[in-house]
């Protein structure tokens, strides 16, 4: 195994993430707060994404949704969109203030984001930005798909939960 050396790195590696055209991505925090990171292929070494805007809490979660666009989850400031320029846009947090502390989001279909958070598993519209809840899983924090379509939802409390697109239930 090559070990990267991060020495700017102070802290805990929330986040690997690896994107569309394989760039690995990493979220790390600190006392100081935390940061996104970047390989750098052609210097072999991990780079500081300096955001541009402010970004009111930790960020938790990123994901590359199929159209290109990049997406960041917060601990306490819910969705935010990253721009190619690294400039940060604040997705309207519900109505009724759900979703703000966000673990893991998950491309359910084209435009439909699936995000685990600590009241629940929500559905984020790209487009419109509505959010609808999905289910009532509290502290979700993480999700997969199986090969099947099936999802795998992580809890902090109530361990696994499966959800089969095929059959439509719950276990």
């Amino acid at each position: 195994i090559y070990h990267y050396p991060m020495q700017e790195v102070k802290g805990n590696i929330e986040t690997i993430y690896s994107d569309n055209s394989n760039s690995l991505w990493i979220i790390s925090h600190n006392s100081k707060g935390n940061t996104l990171w970047k390989l750098d292929k052609s210097q072999d070494k991990f780079m500081a994404i300096k955001l541009g805007g402010w970004l009111p809490s930790p960020m938790n979660s990123i994901l590359q949704t199929k159209d290109g666009k990049m997406w960041l989850g917060t601990n306490n400031s819910g969705i935010v969109l990253l721009h190619d320029n690294y400039n940060v846009e604040h997705m309207t947090v519900s109505a009724s203030g759900h979703c703000q502390h966000l673990h893991a989001m998950f491309e359910l279909s084209a435009n439909q984001l699936l995000m685990a958070c600590d009241d629940g598993l929500w559905l984020f519209n790209t487009l419109t930005h509505d959010y609808q809840l999905y289910h009532t899983t509290r502290f979700a924090n993480t999700i997969a798909s199986d090969r099947e379509g099936g999802l795998w939802v992580g809890t902090a409390y109530n361990g696994v939960g499966y959800y089969s697109p095929i059959a439509h239930r719950s276990r």
